[in-house]
């Protein structure tokens, strides 16, 4: 099969790759082959340009911070198919050659005031999060985001789930599940919900009523960037309402809160659209016969200059990682039935979005190119290739492959797919 055989050939690639990564296991249960058993550790003890293999081992690992380093963190699922879990991530200061990618993780935030769960911050180098859920299990805190990107223009995340918490503390607004406070991000087949809003109380006797909140935007923007394929964006619902009794008097409830707001000062915000959905969240149940609270007043905010990709529908594409030599890795490509595909490798990553080709390019020159052909009448091409044992170099323990398809797409231009980071590791 000419595509198996191409893809092999780029097997022996590999030893072309120019980073001497060494790849270390992560388990908090600790015993053989377990090289730390804390993250932020293993974060701060390895080589620029390593690699983390993270085991779930029943626990949440420490919040953990990475500055000024190149690393690959890949979580291992367990048996039951659960991914590691961490409290959180903060990403910082990548040089321009520096690259971090994420995936395959679970973060899982502890309840605290003013928090970020998962941070990205004046990073010139590429960021890549993949196959990541982003939640916090324990509501009780308030004022925190899930996400939030400042200062770093190449980042993506592909296949994320991001929820925020919701908000059972002060009666404010709810949370973005994305805040860009500055730069460009790139999402891809992610879906972003906003924090529910807080539930109106009264008092069992005498005393104020605790208002109810609107729901959280989906994505916050103050100024930059954002460019977004095959994404939901869901507003937060809104906090219930509630009847004082003492007083006789309605507490409101609140609306829904908006797929996307803009926040801050007057600024240029931008969000590029092929082929997502917006909506606002649900608004609060109003208590007895008290009036209903309505609805927000957009879905997405008139102060965000929205660009939609006009005729046109996405193209996903994943490689399954991690793929040790001498197994199985399967590439998916979903797109149009009968368009011609072709696969772009890079052995380092890019992240910047292009406009000329509708998506943020995975790898950096020099790439392989790899003809795939056109797709079946599914739309979809799918194949499983293995790893060739001993295509690694010697002197390294793994290497990441960024992979990505690009078709003509409507314009005849040019369209890029999803982006998949493929780690091979020994």
């Amino acid at each position: 099969m000419r595509i198996l055989a191409s893809i092999l050939f780029s097997g022996c690639v590999l030893a072309s790759a120019h980073a001497a990564n060494q790849a270390y296991v992560v388990d908090g249960d600790g015993g053989p082959g377990v090289d730390f058993v804390s993250l932020q550790t293993a974060v701060s003890t390895v080589a620029d340009g390593d690699i983390l293999l993270v085991r779930d081992c029943g626990v949440p690992y420490a919040a953990a911070n990475l500055a000024s380093k190149s690393l690959t963190i890949v979580g291992i699922r367990d048996a039951n198919g659960d991914r590691p879990v961490a409290r959180g991530l903060a990403i910082e200061d990548l040089g321009i050659a520096q690259g971090v990618v994420v995936r395959g993780l679970e973060f899982d935030a502890l309840p605290q005031n003013f928090s970020t769960t998962f941070a990205v911050r004046d990073c010139a180098g590429s960021v890549f999060v993949e196959d990541c859920v982003l939640t916090q299990s324990a509501p009780d805190h308030v004022l925190a985001l899930m996400v939030t990107l400042s200062a770093s223009p190449r980042t993506v995340f592909t296949r994320c789930s991001i929820t925020a918490q919701p908000n059972v503390g002060i009666p404010v607004g709810g949370f973005g599940a994305v805040h860009l406070e500055s730069g460009s991000v790139s999402l891809y087949e992610c879906a972003l919900v906003g924090s529910d809003g807080r539930n109106a109380a009264v008092p069992l006797f005498a005393g104020a009523a605790i208002p109810s909140s609107p729901g959280g935007a989906a994505l916050s923007i103050v100024t930059g960037s954002v460019f977004a394929s095959g994404c939901t964006f869901v507003g937060g619902d809104g906090g219930n309402g509630a009847f004082q009794a003492s007083t006789l008097t309605c507490v409101a409830a609140a609306v829904g809160g908006p797929a996307v707001v803009a926040q801050g000062d007057p600024s240029t915000r931008v969000l590029t659209v092929l082929d997502c959905t917006f909506a606002i969240g649900a608004s609060g149940v109003a208590a007895g016969a008290c009036p209903p609270p309505g609805v927000a007043p957009f879905v997405v905010d008139p102060l965000v200059m929205t660009s939609p990709v006009v005729g046109d529908i996405r193209r996903t594409f994943e490689v399954t990682s991690p793929a040790p030599e001498g197994q199985l890795t399967t590439t998916t490509l979903t797109g149009v039935p009968g368009e011609f595909a072709l696969l772009l490798l890079a052995f380092s990553g890019n992240g910047a979005y292009t406009p000329a080709v509708v998506g943020a390019l995975a790898g950096m020159a020099p790439y392989t190119v790899i003809a795939l052909g056109s797709l079946p009448p599914s739309g979809t091409l799918s194949f499983s290739v293995p790893i060739p044992v001993g295509g690694l170099p010697a002197s390294i323990d793994g290497v990441n492959l960024y992979e990505q398809a690009v078709v003509a797409g409507a314009s005849g231009f040019g369209l890029l797919s999803s982006p998949s980071v493929v780690t091979i590791v020994r």
